[in-house]
């Protein structure tokens, strides 16, 4: 990620804002945002996405219109080093990773 990316990705972090593709240009938006704007999704599927905002929908509610299936797909569809989620750092304590 070169100076600028950087910057603008800090800048987008402070306030929530995410990097989401909406048309063909990449766009910083809260997952909020990005869910209103029918931004696509990169990783998941349609049963996927609909399978994740229920069980979010189940356990917070809110939490479809506040944009966790577009949350969740942004930050598993970008290295993990980049992800604010990090869950590769986590998982080989739990013996979810192998070598």
């Amino acid at each position: 990620m070169d100076e600028i990316q950087r910057r603008a990705f800090m800048k987008g972090a402070a306030i929530g804002a995410l990097a989401f593709t909406i048309g063909d240009a990449d766009v910083m938006l809260t997952p909020r945002q990005a869910r209103a704007q029918g931004a696509a999704l990169r990783s998941l599927t349609a049963d996927q996405a609909a399978t994740l905002d229920a069980m979010g929908e189940t356990l917070v509610p809110g939490a479809k219109e506040a944009g966790i299936t577009h949350f969740v797909d942004q930050q598993i569809s970008i290295p993990p080093q980049e992800a604010l989620l990090e869950a590769h750092k986590r998982a080989p304590r739990f013996g979810l990773l192998r070598q």
